[in-house]
């Protein structure tokens, strides 16, 4: 195996990007967006109850101290009952504790899991998408270690890592605002450990973030070497290679037990060092904590609290020194993986078209001059040529790195020859060079199928040979000379360059062939006079300026032959002597199917006859070049015969204008005979193109093309003169739209006219049966006025459009209009509106007594409290026809704190964040919102005054699809952003229901402002839309009533809190939601679309409960619902609140 790359011999992969590899993994978990906010709220929460344990502790030691003391003073004793109502809150505290870092616990192990399992099937599927080399070049076991050691060492890190991250980071800042509370001045002391701590922890990752990666990428090398010399066993054996394996196995085993060591040695560290460091803080804590509780500063508990807390302080400390670890182990795993992810694939250069069918294949297998190395500077196998016949038996010997092995692979096409070429049933490719371009005569025929390359070869045939209609010549420089009487077959014609040459002897003809779906193309000049003609279902071009005394022509329906001077120039000419398409035989499985020719620049013929399946193309593509094409001659006075159903589509531009102003010019014109029509009941189809080609028209009042023109007269085989209606005329969509459209016949019958008279108006409106839908002809109405604006596929959308109206299709025509009038960009207002009213409810439902009953406000004021909620909901408007309503589904959360001043007065704010998913007419899209807002609460009396001030952005985008189903549909992006801003007011009026005054019935009226904005944005995409700012200003009004009470108390003595609610809500200000927009680049044909209007009156029903958590937290829980006509919305929210 000397021709292979050795296994186990690559160099230790070192990490390239660190930050780059985290990033692509944040991408890749992206999907998992909503299970890791999930993992975050349980561990967090889990987090929070740990943190209040030790204070609540401290109570417990307080008062089993002082009983202790007044015990043995004879003043008291211990209040057991008192202490076994806090033990048993901590209990309740610390269980609830465990089943939020249970649930997180299962959650983050799913997501991890389903993380892995998403990495293997990438990994398996891109190794299939990988050329050979890339195997040839790394051991079966590096890859291996890839799925196996790299993927779950990026799982287990995964399940470690986010948690003990989301965990010691909320234990530091919860731990912290804990010692705050207890004493400022023992915090300052138990922070001077930081610093120290920071630097060990940077030192130790610092030195052992290089062996972890190299032990990483060792690893895989150990794998491979293990897993090849068991494979290989008996071939190690058998070449007495023993101690060359174990040498290599050796050494790398060596670099992996130095870098497993230093890097396990240094993680080592880090535990013994930070117990060092917490040591340190114990003592100082404890020292200092002696003297201000001798002071009376702070209380026994307080400093067994404190203690409790510096530990707890330096355990995530040490955490993050762990996590840190696990995240340079995961970063080299990742990258690992995401390494191979990016490897280049193989290209796939196949044509399946040109797959060969088994069944035909015989046998023959054809090596010639077979070159091919498996790196450039290195050549294994050397100009070998073999040809094994079918059924034949060929035995390869050789030594051990001769090539055995490749040539089956290169048999099999895992690799590409360098040179030379492996053929099936003898000659799938046959090349011809030649140093200097010289002639060659074939003397023999050619059977078989496949291609005849010619390099500077002028290939000669004679009468007696052919090459066979399945072979494809491919000129690379020469030509192809029939001599006089020859007549061939060819598949295609094909020349990559521009000087090659056709010469037809006298009588020579050229037959091609071309299958379905292939496009040959040759280009150069046509020398003598014989005959060239296309019978293939596929597509032969041939760009040359033709020849007088050849005749061209195309037989077979389905297939094209394009006819086009040498550089398709504007002014380029063709000759040819005549021409004849279609064949006056229809398929009967397709009798619509046509054989089609075109004339891509002005032609000059002798005679033109068009059997009744055949259709003649003047101009098109490029440019919409409009043609002309001029008979010259006449065969028994007739120029040219069209048979009865034969087509021909002509190309019309400014130029076609122009030259029809001059009544002896046309698009066919026979200069010497007539034009006839064949048949016992003539007809011929016309069909006009190019109309409104973008950049190249004018909105005329009205124009006439001149179509055709013979100079002996249009006629019937009767010789009878043409009648209108014996021409079917049919043009392009755009037209429809603009213009009513007439023929005309000239009094001496020599000349047929199309006449155009430009509308006064849309008829597109006859079909409008919508505001929206009206506002969408307007538009297209105003487009059609200009057209040097109109891009291709707002003209293919026109077309269509044109099309459908000329169908009379009302159904299609609705819907196109009501898809470009795009209402569903105004649901972004829409939803912006509704999302900022949600947001404000929920405020409103925590400020109304803040979560708490009033009797529990701590007595130490000024309190201060914070709470954390996370939230859903769902929001629906229906569509209203064609004006969008909108579906939206959001998920969030909101962080606030508050101040409790006094007993009436109460102030704070809150930070939300909204992310949600939009469903709307025809578009889809996301609407994310984040909120600022401050509050205020004033208690005066039985009476309560709720303010909020809300602030808001939003980042919006939208997805939106338009056009004609069947004949185009087209995909628009938009994005931007908004803002919001407001005001919110309630007032309350107690009305207690029992002598505790621990129950009410709450009367209340409300009142808001917002105003709301949407920025204007411009849509990419075929028919991208410029849209104005959308902005609303509104309001509500709302009268209603909220029953509160007292539930059940807990151990504490507080007691659970529900309520009741239910409002009549009026809808004040803009409540239609519309969007001003206008085709991009096409300012003039701006239109206001509108979307659906929900009902202003509406009812509003909630419920919430909130129940206390120990002395000081409390859960929370809220529901509401808003119902209206055409709209409704549920949302709800559950939290967390702690005063501190």
């Amino acid at each position: 195996m000397s021709d292979m790359p050795r296994p186990g011999k690559q160099t230790t992969e070192r990490a390239k990007d660190f930050k780059g590899t985290l990033r692509q993994l944040l991408s890749a978990l992206s999907q998992y967006k909503l299970s890791l906010i999930v993992v975050m709220v349980f561990a967090i929460l889990s987090t929070i109850f740990n943190i209040a344990g030790p204070k609540i502790l401290a109570k417990a030691t307080t008062a089993l101290a002082t009983g202790w003391i007044a015990k043995l003073r004879g003043i008291g004793g211990i209040d057991f009952a008192y202490i076994g109502k806090i033990l048993l809150i901590l209990l309740a505290m610390y269980l609830c504790s465990a089943a939020f870092s249970f649930i997180q616990g299962w959650l983050m192990t799913g997501l991890s899991q389903k993380v892995c399992y998403d990495f293997r099937r990438q990994i398996s599927e891109k190794i299939n998408r990988l050329p050979l080399a890339y195997f040839e070049k790394r051991t079966v076991g590096e890859v291996l270690s890839r799925i196996t050691n790299d993927v779950d060492t990026l799982g287990q890190s995964l399940n470690q890592s986010v948690t003990q991250l989301i965990t010691s980071i909320t234990t530091m800042i919860g731990v912290l605002i804990m010692m705050l509370s207890i004493s400022p001045k023992m915090t300052l002391i138990a922070l001077l450990i930081l610093p120290v701590s920071l630097v060990l922890v940077m030192l130790v990752v610092r030195f052992s973030q290089k062996y972890f990666k190299a032990q990483q990428a060792t690893l895989g090398v150990v794998n491979g070497q293990v897993e090849e010399v068991y494979s290989g066993h008996n071939v190690i054996k058998a070449f007495n290679r023993e101690a060359a394996v174990l040498e290599d196995f050796n050494a790398a085993n060596d670099k992996l037990f130095e870098s497993a060591w230093k890097s396990q040695f240094l993680s080592g560290l880090m535990q013994p060092i930070m117990n060092f460091v917490g040591n340190l803080g114990y003592v100082a804590v404890a020292i200092v904590g002696s003297i201000f509780a001798a002071n009376g500063i702070i209380t026994i508990g307080d400093i067994q609290a404190f203690i409790q807390y510096v530990r707890n302080f330096t355990q995530p400390i040490q955490q993050l020194a762990q996590v840190s670890n696990m995240l340079q182990s995961m970063a080299a795993a990742a990258e690992r993986v995401f390494e191979f992810l990016n490897e280049p694939e193989e290209d796939q250069l196949a044509d399946p078209a040109r797959r060969a069918d088994p069944a035909c294949i015989d046998g023959q297998v054809t090596f010639d001059h077979v070159r091919f190395g498996y790196v450039p500077e290195k050549t294994i196998i050397h100009d070998f040529s073999c040809k094994v016949q079918p059924g034949q038996k060929v035995a390869i010997v050789g030594p051990t790195g001769a090539g055995k092995t490749t040539m089956v692979k290169l048999l099999m096409r895992f690799y590409d020859v360098d040179s030379g070429s492996i053929t099936l049933n003898g000659g799938a490719l046959l090349s011809i060079a030649r140093d200097t371009l010289s002639d060659l005569t074939l003397h023999a025929s050619v059977t078989g199928s496949g291609t005849l390359k010619l390099d500077n070869c002028n290939l000669i045939l004679g009468t007696d040979n052919n090459l066979g209609e399945d072979v494809l010549l491919h000129l690379g420089g020469g030509s192809l000379r029939l001599q006089d009487g020859s007549a061939i077959a060819l598949e295609g014609l094909h020349q990559e360059q521009e000087n090659g040459a056709l010469h037809l002897g006298a009588d020579g003809r050229l037959e091609l062939a071309s299958n379905d779906g292939k496009t040959y193309s040759f280009k150069g000049d046509i020398t003598g006079t014989g005959a060239i003609t296309h019978r293939g279902e596929g597509t032969q071009i041939i760009l040359s300026s033709g020849n007088a005394g050849v005749d061209v022509s195309h037989t077979r329906t389905g297939g094209h032959l394009v006819l086009g001077d040498k550089d398709l120039a504007a002014n380029g000419l063709m000759t040819y002597r005549d021409i004849f398409i279609g064949s006056n035989t229809r398929d009967a499985s397709d009798l619509d199917a046509t054989a089609d020719l075109s004339l891509m620049n002005n032609t000059t013929a002798n005679t033109l006859s068009i059997a009744s399946n055949g259709k003649l193309y003047l101009g098109g593509n490029p440019n919409q070049r409009a043609v002309q094409l001029v008979l010259t001659g006449n065969n028994g006075g007739v120029a040219a015969a069209l048979a009865s159903g034969a087509s021909l589509d002509l190309t019309v531009n400014t130029e076609t204008l122009t030259n029809s102003a001059d009544n002896a010019w046309a698009a066919l014109k026979a200069e010497h005979g007539s034009i006839r029509i064949n048949g016992t009941d003539p007809s011929i189809n016309v069909n006009i193109y190019g109309l409104g080609a973008a950049g190249d028209w004018a909105i005329l009042p009205e124009f006439t093309v001149n179509a055709f023109y013979a100079e002996n007269g249009l006629v019937t085989a009767d010789g009878e003169t043409w009648t209108e209606d014996m021409v079917n005329l049919t043009y392009a969509g755009f037209a429809n739209l603009v213009y009513d459209i007439s023929k005309k016949l000239s009094d001496d019958g020599k000349l047929f006219q199309i006449h155009f008279t430009k509308q006064g108006d849309s008829p597109l409106k006859d079909f409008a049966s919508t505001d929206n839908q009206q506002g969408a002809a307007d538009s297209l109405w105003a487009v059609t006025s200009s057209p040097e604006n109109i891009t291709p596929d707002m003209m293919e959308f026109l077309n269509a459009m044109g099309n459908a109206q000329a169908m009379g299709n009302a159904e299609a025509i609705r819907s196109a209009l009501s898809s470009y009038a795009g209402s569903g960009i105004t649901a972004l207002h829409s939803a912006q509106k509704g999302a900022l009213r949600d947001q404000v409810l929920h405020l409103r439902n925590r400020l109304s007594q803040m979560g708490v009953s009033p009797q529990y406000i701590h007595d130490d004021l000024p309190g201060f409290n914070a709470w954390i909620e996370g939230e859903g909901g769902y929001r629906r408007l229906d569509d209203r026809t064609d004006e969008s309503g909108y579906k939206l589904s959001t998920w969030g959360g909101t962080f606030g704190f508050d101040v409790t001043c006094s007993d009436s007065f109460v102030w704070g704010a809150a930070f939300s964040a909204s992310y949600g998913d939009l469903d709307a007419y025809m578009a889809n899209g996301d609407l994310d919102s984040y909120y600022g807002n401050l509050f205020f609460r004033i208690q005066s009396g039985r009476w309560a005054h709720n303010i909020i001030l809300t602030c808001g952005w939003n980042d919006a985008s939208l997805d939106r699809t338009t056009g004609i189903p069947g004949a185009g549909m087209y995909t628009m992006h938009g994005s931007t952003s908004g803002s919001s801003y407001g005001a919110f007011y309630e007032g309350t009026y107690d009305l207690y229901l029992n002598e505790n005054n621990t129950s009410a019935l709450q009367p209340l009226v409300n009142a808001s402002v917002y105003r709301s904005r949407m920025d204007g944005f411009t849509e990419s995409g075929g028919l991208g839309m410029n849209v104005d700012d959308m902005d609303s200003t509104f309001g509500t009004v709302g009268l209603g009533a909220r029953l509160r009470g007292e539930l059940s108390a807990n151990l504490t003595g507080r007691a659970s809190l529900g309520e009741l609610r239910v409002q009549v809500v009026q809808l004040l200000g803009d409540r239609d939601t519309a969007a001003v927009l206008a085709p991009a680049g096409i300012p003039g044909a701006g239109f206001r679309v509108n979307g659906a209007r929900e009902g202003a009156t509406g009812v509003q029903v909630g419920a919430g409960i909130t129940i206390p958590v120990g002395y000081t937290g409390s859960v929370f829980a809220d529901v509401n619902a808003d119902f209206r006509s055409r709209a409704n919305s549920f949302n709800g929210s559950i939290g967390y609140r702690l005063t501190f």
